[in-house]
């Protein structure tokens, strides 16, 4: 890990460790004024140091980023690689890949945003895997798609599963709908097994239905 990504990681436990202090005191807050005066420390001390400790170098790098220049760019890239999870992280991670999509990258650059998708292949599906998905979409490079259509091929690993999944929206299936609609069978339906592989044809049409 570099020094850069263990500091994303220290900042995402400062952030958990600040957001954990607001939920013990929120509780005690109608006791007395003092415990109201503490939950209102414990916010405000949440808040300045948020815009901070959210992103690598915080909001000016933030800013940097959405402005397209390289050192935020380079600031999203350590982001992705370090992979925190703290308070609106996915939601980061999900405009993160939205705004990749279009930004400038050198070639050292794009093979680590390719390394770190392909690490997230083996990591449990949360909401940003499917902006994570576009972005493979619109700028994963022949390369990258060898080893996902290699990876898809094994049908016995989570890994194996994310990345045919991957392989469906190339092909414009709308997996994200599928994948959602199946679980809400199996969360309804007693004994039903969500069908997580779905077979479609050339032209992108169900086969299996």
């Amino acid at each position: 890990m570099t020094l850069g990504q263990e500091v994303v990681k220290r900042n995402s436990s400062e952030i958990e460790r600040l957001r954990s202090r607001i939920d013990e005191t929120v509780r005690l807050r109608s006791r007395s004024r003092m415990d109201r005066d503490a939950w209102a420390k414990a916010c405000e001390d949440f808040h300045v140091a948020y815009g901070e400790l959210f992103f690598p170098g915080g909001e000016p790098h933030w800013a940097a980023f959405v402005a397209g220049e390289n050192d935020g760019i380079e600031a999203a890239i350590v982001f992705l690689e370090a992979d925190p999870y703290f308070f609106r992280s996915g939601y980061l991670k999900q405009q993160i890949w939205h705004r990749l999509k279009r930004t400038p990258q050198s070639v050292e650059q794009t093979q680590r945003i390719e390394a770190t998708i392909l690490s997230c292949l083996r990591k449990p599906t949360l909401r940003e895997f499917w902006s994570m998905a576009r972005y493979v979409r619109y700028r994963g490079t022949d390369l990258l798609w060898d080893s996902i259509d290699s990876l898809a091929a094994c049908e016995s690993s989570e890994e194996g599963r994310s990345a045919y999944w991957l392989t469906l929206a190339r092909r414009n299936f709308p997996v994200r709908k599928w994948v959602g609609r199946e679980f809400r069978h199996a969360r309804r339906i007693p004994g039903y097994v969500p069908q997580l592989r779905p077979e479609i044809d050339k032209n992108g049409r169900l086969l299996n239905k």
